[in-house]
């Protein structure tokens, strides 16, 4: 996938990674994609799955501010962007998201700050966790190019997924199985 996005020149510079539902390893995909692609090139991951978050984790700073506060007018651009501990990856974090995902995923601010990073950074890689967690239709100006991760490949979710995201603008999707996570009772 890495090696494809880089083919691709401006058209390969920004990606959604999105999972047919939570827990597929769509956060796992965009780390290891990002860390691939930051071999050779400056890389940003930023963390849309507002509803599942888990990018923090990996961070520097992890209590960081993140997207919620860029939006909110409190945080800088500088203060949301830390660095991925194992890889020179920089990362955006949700930040304090509360109640505000939906107010968060249809703010213009989104789409400014992901141009921003666009022209500041040779990948964006975006992590969002599932396609039901945020508008796709969103995601089309922030990134011509997805990849799709699905527990089953064969399931009709993950038809009705691809569908979504073509419907949404998003032409150029890539499907990878993910493993299913056990979470814990």
């Amino acid at each position: 996938i890495a090696r494809a996005l880089r083919r691709a020149g401006d058209d390969g510079r920004r990606v959604t990674v999105v999972g047919t539902m939570r827990n597929v390893d769509t956060t796992y995909t965009s780390i290891a994609l990002a860390r691939t692609l930051a071999q050779d090139s400056n890389v940003v991951l930023v963390d849309l799955a507002f509803g599942a978050s888990n990018l923090s984790i990996i961070s520097t700073e992890p209590s960081a501010p993140g997207i919620a506060e860029l939006v909110h007018g409190t945080a800088s651009f500088g203060d949301v962007i830390t660095s991925d501990r194992y890889s020179p990856v920089h990362l955006v974090a949700t930040g304090n998201v509360g109640d505000d995902a939906a107010a968060l995923a249809a703010s213009p601010m989104l789409a400014t700050m992901i141009e921003a990073m666009g022209c500041a950074y040779d990948h964006v890689v975006i992590d969002v966790a599932s396609a039901a967690d945020i508008p796709l239709e969103r995601l089309a100006p922030l990134a011509a190019r997805a990849v799709l991760v699905a527990a089953d490949p064969t399931n009709p979710a993950t038809k009705a997924a691809r569908e979504r995201l073509i419907t949404a603008g998003i032409t150029d999707i890539t499907l990878m199985a993910g493993a299913p996570q056990v979470i814990a009772a």
